[in-house]
Protein backbone atom coordinates (compact mmCIF):
# COMPACT_ATOMS: atom_id res chain seq x y z
CA UNK A 1 0.00 0.00 0.00
CA UNK A 2 2.50 2.49 1.10
CA UNK A 3 5.18 1.61 -1.94
CA UNK A 4 1.95 2.15 -4.36
CA UNK A 5 1.03 5.76 -3.37
CA UNK A 6 2.91 6.39 -0.14
CA UNK A 7 2.82 10.51 0.12
CA UNK A 8 0.55 10.48 -3.15
CA UNK A 9 1.34 10.07 -6.89
CA UNK A 10 2.36 13.62 -8.37
CA UNK A 11 1.45 15.37 -11.45
CA UNK A 12 3.87 17.05 -13.49
CA UNK A 13 2.96 19.46 -16.26
CA UNK A 14 4.13 18.66 -19.75
CA UNK A 15 3.50 21.99 -21.10
CA UNK A 16 5.93 23.08 -23.79
CA UNK A 17 5.85 26.78 -22.61
CA UNK A 18 7.08 27.15 -19.41
CA UNK A 19 4.93 29.59 -17.93
CA UNK A 20 1.77 27.81 -18.37
CA UNK A 21 3.24 24.86 -16.42
CA UNK A 22 4.27 26.65 -14.05
CA UNK A 23 0.93 28.33 -13.76
CA UNK A 24 -0.52 24.75 -13.70
CA UNK A 25 1.72 23.70 -11.31
CA UNK A 26 1.25 26.38 -8.96
CA UNK A 27 -2.69 26.13 -9.34
CA UNK A 28 -2.40 22.75 -8.38
CA UNK A 29 -1.02 22.99 -5.50
CA UNK A 30 -3.55 25.01 -4.40
CA UNK A 31 -6.60 23.50 -5.54
CA UNK A 32 -4.52 19.91 -3.82
CA UNK A 33 -5.49 21.24 -0.68
CA UNK A 34 -9.00 21.93 -1.59
CA UNK A 35 -10.22 19.17 -3.68
CA UNK A 36 -12.03 16.87 -0.71
CA UNK A 37 -15.64 17.95 -0.31
CA UNK A 38 -15.88 16.65 3.14
CA UNK A 39 -13.26 19.07 4.11
CA UNK A 40 -11.11 16.14 5.92
CA UNK A 41 -7.62 16.19 3.59
CA UNK A 42 -6.28 16.71 0.32
CA UNK A 43 -6.05 15.29 -3.12
CA UNK A 44 -3.55 13.02 -2.11
CA UNK A 45 -5.48 11.75 0.54
CA UNK A 46 -8.31 10.59 -1.29
CA UNK A 47 -5.72 9.32 -3.60
CA UNK A 48 -4.60 6.84 -0.12
CA UNK A 49 -8.56 6.36 0.92
CA UNK A 50 -9.83 5.49 -2.81
CA UNK A 51 -6.74 2.97 -3.48
CA UNK A 52 -7.26 1.29 -0.09
CA UNK A 53 -10.82 1.00 -0.76
CA UNK A 54 -10.16 -0.77 -4.09
CA UNK A 55 -7.67 -2.98 -2.06
CA UNK A 56 -9.96 -4.15 0.61
CA UNK A 57 -13.63 -3.68 -1.12
CA UNK A 58 -12.88 -4.26 -4.43
CA UNK A 59 -13.82 -1.06 -5.69
CA UNK A 60 -14.53 2.79 -5.24
CA UNK A 61 -16.34 5.55 -6.32
CA UNK A 62 -15.50 8.95 -6.79
CA UNK A 63 -18.41 11.70 -7.48
CA UNK A 64 -17.40 14.95 -8.95
CA UNK A 65 -18.49 18.44 -7.50
CA UNK A 66 -18.93 21.46 -9.96
CA UNK A 67 -18.45 24.65 -7.38
CA UNK A 68 -19.64 28.35 -7.83
CA UNK A 69 -17.33 30.76 -8.19
CA UNK A 70 -18.10 32.51 -4.93
CA UNK A 71 -17.55 29.42 -2.86
CA UNK A 72 -13.75 31.46 -3.21
CA UNK A 73 -12.17 27.81 -4.18
CA UNK A 74 -8.53 28.10 -6.00
CA UNK A 75 -10.81 26.08 -8.73
CA UNK A 76 -14.40 25.62 -8.76
CA UNK A 77 -14.21 21.67 -8.27
CA UNK A 78 -14.15 19.56 -5.52
CA UNK A 79 -14.32 15.42 -5.25
CA UNK A 80 -16.48 12.96 -2.53
CA UNK A 81 -15.96 9.54 -2.32
CA UNK A 82 -18.51 6.99 -1.99
CA UNK A 83 -17.88 3.14 -0.65
CA UNK A 84 -18.85 0.19 -2.57
CA UNK A 85 -21.63 -0.64 0.87
CA UNK A 86 -23.97 2.72 -0.68
CA UNK A 87 -24.73 0.72 -4.17
CA UNK A 88 -26.52 -1.98 -3.05
CA UNK A 89 -25.62 -5.44 -5.40
CA UNK A 90 -28.71 -5.97 -5.04
CA UNK A 91 -30.61 -3.61 -7.11
CA UNK A 92 -31.40 -5.11 -10.10
CA UNK A 93 -34.52 -3.67 -12.00
CA UNK A 94 -35.77 -0.49 -12.70
CA UNK A 95 -36.99 2.37 -10.72
CA UNK A 96 -39.93 4.46 -10.92
CA UNK A 97 -37.44 7.11 -12.01
CA UNK A 98 -35.48 4.81 -14.55
CA UNK A 99 -36.25 6.29 -18.17
CA UNK A 100 -37.95 3.48 -20.55
CA UNK A 101 -35.64 0.78 -22.29
CA UNK A 102 -32.49 1.67 -19.50
CA UNK A 103 -31.79 -1.41 -17.74
CA UNK A 104 -30.56 -1.32 -13.68
CA UNK A 105 -28.03 -3.92 -13.24
CA UNK A 106 -26.10 -4.19 -9.35
CA UNK A 107 -27.06 0.10 -8.68
CA UNK A 108 -25.64 0.42 -12.53
CA UNK A 109 -28.21 2.08 -14.92
CA UNK A 110 -27.70 1.12 -18.70
CA UNK A 111 -29.07 2.87 -21.78
CA UNK A 112 -29.68 0.08 -24.33
CA UNK A 113 -26.51 1.14 -26.05
CA UNK A 114 -24.62 -0.29 -23.07
CA UNK A 115 -23.60 2.70 -22.09
CA UNK A 116 -23.38 3.25 -17.79
CA UNK A 117 -26.04 6.91 -17.67
CA UNK A 118 -26.65 6.90 -13.71
CA UNK A 119 -25.47 5.14 -10.25
CA UNK A 120 -27.99 4.09 -7.65
CA UNK A 121 -26.13 5.47 -4.47
CA UNK A 122 -27.90 5.93 -0.45
CA UNK A 123 -27.12 9.10 1.10
CA UNK A 124 -25.21 7.77 3.94
CA UNK A 125 -23.10 4.16 4.24
CA UNK A 126 -25.51 1.35 5.72
CA UNK A 127 -24.28 1.54 8.73
CA UNK A 128 -25.25 4.25 9.70
CA UNK A 129 -29.18 3.60 9.42
CA UNK A 130 -29.59 4.81 13.24
CA UNK A 131 -29.06 8.25 12.57
CA UNK A 132 -31.41 8.64 9.95
CA UNK A 133 -34.14 6.27 7.98
CA UNK A 134 -34.42 8.38 4.83
CA UNK A 135 -30.53 8.06 4.06
CA UNK A 136 -31.33 4.67 2.83
CA UNK A 137 -32.98 6.22 -0.34
CA UNK A 138 -31.64 5.50 -3.36
CA UNK A 139 -30.45 8.75 -5.56
CA UNK A 140 -29.54 8.70 -9.10
CA UNK A 141 -26.26 10.57 -9.72
CA UNK A 142 -25.35 10.95 -13.40
CA UNK A 143 -22.53 8.68 -14.61
CA UNK A 144 -20.70 11.77 -15.90
CA UNK A 145 -20.42 12.98 -12.26
CA UNK A 146 -18.88 9.83 -10.79
CA UNK A 147 -15.23 7.39 -11.31
CA UNK A 148 -16.29 3.95 -10.82
CA UNK A 149 -12.36 2.71 -9.75
CA UNK A 150 -12.07 -0.78 -9.87
CA UNK A 151 -9.63 -3.64 -11.42
CA UNK A 152 -11.36 -5.31 -14.25
CA UNK A 153 -10.23 -9.00 -14.42
CA UNK A 154 -13.03 -10.28 -16.82
CA UNK A 155 -14.90 -9.31 -19.71
CA UNK A 156 -18.75 -7.28 -18.83
CA UNK A 157 -17.82 -7.23 -15.10
CA UNK A 158 -19.74 -4.45 -13.29
CA UNK A 159 -18.46 -4.43 -9.78
CA UNK A 160 -15.49 -4.94 -8.37
CA UNK A 161 -13.51 -7.81 -6.32
CA UNK A 162 -11.70 -7.42 -3.41
CA UNK A 163 -7.76 -8.21 -3.69
CA UNK A 164 -7.02 -9.69 -0.94
CA UNK A 165 -9.90 -12.34 -1.45
CA UNK A 166 -7.23 -15.15 -2.39
CA UNK A 167 -4.72 -13.99 0.24
CA UNK A 168 -4.66 -17.10 2.24
CA UNK A 169 -3.68 -19.06 -0.96
CA UNK A 170 -0.18 -16.87 -1.26
CA UNK A 171 0.71 -16.06 2.53
CA UNK A 172 4.12 -18.07 1.54
CA UNK A 173 5.16 -15.20 -0.57
CA UNK A 174 7.05 -12.89 0.20
CA UNK A 175 6.56 -9.49 1.23
CA UNK A 176 8.24 -7.80 -1.62
CA UNK A 177 6.54 -9.68 -4.08
CA UNK A 178 3.04 -8.07 -2.97
CA UNK A 179 4.53 -4.52 -2.68
CA UNK A 180 5.72 -5.02 -6.84
CA UNK A 181 2.16 -6.31 -7.39
CA UNK A 182 0.73 -3.20 -5.40
CA UNK A 183 3.10 -1.37 -7.98
CA UNK A 184 1.74 -2.27 -10.47
CA UNK A 185 -2.25 -2.74 -9.56
CA UNK A 186 -1.55 1.43 -9.10
CA UNK A 187 -1.27 1.71 -12.95
CA UNK A 188 -5.03 0.97 -13.21
CA UNK A 189 -5.58 3.80 -10.20
CA UNK A 190 -3.27 6.30 -11.59
CA UNK A 191 -5.71 5.97 -15.16
CA UNK A 192 -9.00 5.41 -13.20
CA UNK A 193 -8.42 8.45 -10.88
CA UNK A 194 -5.75 10.38 -11.16
CA UNK A 195 -5.48 10.97 -15.03
CA UNK A 196 -8.96 11.96 -14.53
CA UNK A 197 -8.66 14.19 -12.14
CA UNK A 198 -6.18 15.97 -13.51
CA UNK A 199 -8.24 16.59 -16.99
CA UNK A 200 -11.31 17.67 -15.28
CA UNK A 201 -8.98 20.00 -12.98
CA UNK A 202 -7.59 21.26 -15.96
CA UNK A 203 -10.79 22.08 -17.66
CA UNK A 204 -12.52 23.40 -14.67
CA UNK A 205 -9.84 25.50 -14.08
CA UNK A 206 -10.00 26.64 -17.78
CA UNK A 207 -13.68 27.36 -17.87
CA UNK A 208 -13.67 29.27 -14.80
CA UNK A 209 -10.93 31.88 -16.23
CA UNK A 210 -7.58 30.61 -14.11
CA UNK A 211 -5.71 29.49 -16.51
CA UNK A 212 -6.02 32.97 -19.46
CA UNK A 213 -6.02 29.62 -21.83
CA UNK A 214 -7.50 31.44 -24.64
CA UNK A 215 -5.59 28.49 -26.93
CA UNK A 216 -7.01 25.77 -25.24
CA UNK A 217 -9.96 24.35 -27.92
CA UNK A 218 -6.91 24.50 -30.37
CA UNK A 219 -3.97 23.26 -28.36
CA UNK A 220 -6.03 21.06 -25.12
CA UNK A 221 -3.45 18.04 -25.53
CA UNK A 222 -0.56 20.60 -24.58
CA UNK A 223 -2.54 21.27 -21.65
CA UNK A 224 -3.52 18.18 -20.37
CA UNK A 225 0.08 16.32 -21.32
CA UNK A 226 1.28 15.30 -17.89
CA UNK A 227 3.59 12.90 -16.28
CA UNK A 228 2.94 11.16 -12.81
CA UNK A 229 5.47 10.50 -10.01
CA UNK A 230 5.26 7.48 -7.79
CA UNK A 231 6.88 7.88 -4.17
CA UNK A 232 9.96 6.76 -4.71
CA UNK A 233 11.20 3.05 -2.48
CA UNK A 234 13.59 3.41 0.24
CA UNK A 235 16.10 1.16 -0.73
CA UNK A 236 19.73 0.66 -0.43
CA UNK A 237 22.20 -0.68 -2.71
CA UNK A 238 23.64 -3.46 -1.35
CA UNK A 239 26.85 -2.97 -3.18
CA UNK A 240 27.23 0.51 -1.70
CA UNK A 241 26.60 -0.77 1.54
CA UNK A 242 28.96 -3.31 1.19
CA UNK A 243 31.82 -1.21 0.44
CA UNK A 244 30.74 1.25 3.36
CA UNK A 245 30.92 -1.70 6.08
CA UNK A 246 34.00 -2.55 4.43
CA UNK A 247 36.01 1.17 4.93
CA UNK A 248 34.27 1.46 8.15
CA UNK A 249 36.14 -1.65 9.14
CA UNK A 250 39.44 -0.04 7.83
CA UNK A 251 38.79 2.93 9.65
CA UNK A 252 38.43 1.27 13.40
CA UNK A 253 41.90 -0.77 13.38
CA UNK A 254 43.53 2.62 11.67
CA UNK A 255 44.11 6.29 13.08
CA UNK A 256 41.67 8.36 10.81
CA UNK A 257 43.71 10.47 8.18
CA UNK A 258 43.06 14.44 8.51
CA UNK A 259 40.68 16.14 6.07
CA UNK A 260 41.19 18.01 3.34
CA UNK A 261 39.58 20.72 3.90
CA UNK A 262 42.33 22.54 5.05
CA UNK A 263 43.92 22.05 1.49
CA UNK A 264 40.72 23.24 -0.22
CA UNK A 265 41.43 26.57 0.89
CA UNK A 266 44.32 26.92 0.01
CA UNK A 267 45.12 24.30 -2.86
CA UNK A 268 43.83 23.92 -6.20
CA UNK A 269 41.75 20.09 -7.27
CA UNK A 270 45.16 19.00 -8.17
CA UNK A 271 46.21 19.34 -4.70
CA UNK A 272 43.09 17.27 -3.26
CA UNK A 273 43.46 14.71 -5.83
CA UNK A 274 46.79 14.37 -4.76
CA UNK A 275 46.19 13.84 -0.93
CA UNK A 276 43.05 11.69 -1.68
CA UNK A 277 45.51 9.40 -3.74
CA UNK A 278 48.15 9.52 -0.31
CA UNK A 279 45.08 8.48 1.57
CA UNK A 280 44.51 5.70 -1.20
CA UNK A 281 47.58 4.65 -0.82
CA UNK A 282 47.98 3.93 3.07
CA UNK A 283 44.95 2.12 3.05
CA UNK A 284 46.40 -0.14 0.35
CA UNK A 285 49.16 -1.04 1.57
CA UNK A 286 48.10 -2.17 4.95
CA UNK A 287 44.98 -3.89 3.60
CA UNK A 288 46.17 -4.97 -0.06
CA UNK A 289 42.97 -3.43 -1.52
CA UNK A 290 44.44 -1.96 -4.97
CA UNK A 291 41.61 0.40 -5.46
CA UNK A 292 38.78 2.13 -3.05
CA UNK A 293 34.78 1.46 -4.77
CA UNK A 294 33.97 5.17 -6.31
CA UNK A 295 37.45 6.25 -6.62
CA UNK A 296 38.18 7.85 -10.01
CA UNK A 297 41.06 6.42 -12.52
CA UNK A 298 43.59 9.29 -11.37
CA UNK A 299 43.28 8.99 -7.97
CA UNK A 300 43.56 5.02 -8.21
CA UNK A 301 46.82 5.44 -10.72
CA UNK A 302 48.24 8.12 -8.15
CA UNK A 303 47.82 5.44 -5.31
CA UNK A 304 49.60 2.81 -7.28
CA UNK A 305 52.57 5.20 -7.70
CA UNK A 306 52.42 5.97 -4.24
CA UNK A 307 52.85 2.19 -3.45
CA UNK A 308 55.38 1.47 -5.39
Amino acid sequence: MCNAIGTGIKPQSMHPTLAVKEKLQALWSLWANEADAAGMTDIYGLQALAFRSMVEGGECFARRYDRNLREGLSVPLQFQLIEAEQLPFYLARPTLNTPQGNVVRASIEFDPSGRRTTYYSQKQHPGERIFSPTDLELMRVPAAEVMHLFRSLRLGQLRGVPWMANALLRLWEPDQYHDAKAVKRSRVFIYQFCRRTYRTFVEQAVLAGKLGARDYIANWDDYLAVQWHRPKWAWVDPEKDEDSRTLQAHQVSHPRQPTPSAYLLRFDVRAVRAFTAISVAKIGRSTGISELPGSSARVTAAARSANS
